[in-house]
């Protein structure tokens, strides 16, 4: 397996690969670096350029985590509650054994 050091610049104007910084390639994209956009957006650049088809999914993304000895963060279970952006919180719960009813929490 190759290794290859990347700088990404997120929010660029255009996506292009700059050149060395280093012993790192510099990449900027246009994606901004929110929920793996910018990443996506360079492996997406990367294998348009080197004329590969390489797909990344999130158990890609753990193995590789755990070969390089990292954390992969353990799955959160739902938590059944509708937040807005008043800070409102209402929650699912089951009331009376009947069914479930939505429940207005104290913000």
């Amino acid at each position: 397996m190759a290794r290859l050091n990347v700088k990404v610049v997120p929010g660029s104007s255009r996506n292009r690969i700059v050149g060395w910084l280093g012993d790192a390639l510099k990449i900027k994209v246009m994606a901004p670096p929110e929920k793996g956009r910018a990443n996506e957006a360079v492996v997406e650049l990367l294998s348009m350029k080197l004329g590969i088809r390489w797909r990344m999914n999130h158990e890609r993304v753990e193995r590789i985590w755990r070969d390089e000895g990292l954390k992969v963060p353990q799955k959160q279970p739902k938590r059944r509650r509708l937040w807005f952006n008043d800070g409102l919180c209402i929650r699912l719960r089951l009331r009376n054994r009947k069914g479930l009813v939505w429940w207005r929490a104290k913000p």
